[in-house]
């Protein structure tokens, strides 16, 4: 338990990554599982937390919605809390996709195709993109 509190004192972590992290160092599953449960217990450990912190730090960041749960859901957050936890992240945030992509071009200068890609590595849509960049979609060239 006191390598899983060490992990945790750090920074937050979610359950997988806590887990993931005492396997690479060799625990056996029984004192994992153990430990897990522990430090749950304290309160050390909740991926509702993190959730909530992190998706808090995308939408900060210039993220869309989608690229939010993504991110969570890569950090070991269980799908459905990762959708719950970026919504309500998003909703409190007054968070809109378009207000989103449009502040991300502005802050980094960007225009055309390096926009169009800055966009979409952040997960934002398709026609969004389009949209706001000025660049016909794939489909439009047939």
């Amino acid at each position: 338990m006191t390598k899983a509190v060490e992990l945790l004192a750090g920074q937050e972590r979610s359950e997988a990554q806590v887990q993931q992290a005492l396997q690479t160092r060799g625990y056996p599953e029984p004192e994992i599982a153990a430990a897990l449960q522990r430090v749950r217990e304290l309160g050390y450990l909740d991926d509702r937390r993190v959730a909530q912190s992190r998706s808090r730090r995308f939408f900060a960041e210039g993220r869309s919605l989608a690229d939010a749960r993504r991110r969570l859901e890569a950090q070991g957050i269980d799908p459905a809390l990762a959708r719950a936890c970026a919504e309500e992240a998003a909703a409190a945030a007054g968070h809109s996709e378009e207000a989103a992509a449009r502040r991300l071009l502005a802050q980094r200068k960007l225009s055309g195709v390096k926009a169009a890609r800055l966009l979409a590595s952040r997960g934002f849509e398709e026609g969004l993109i389009a949209s706001l960049v000025g660049i016909d979609s794939p489909g439009d060239e047939l």
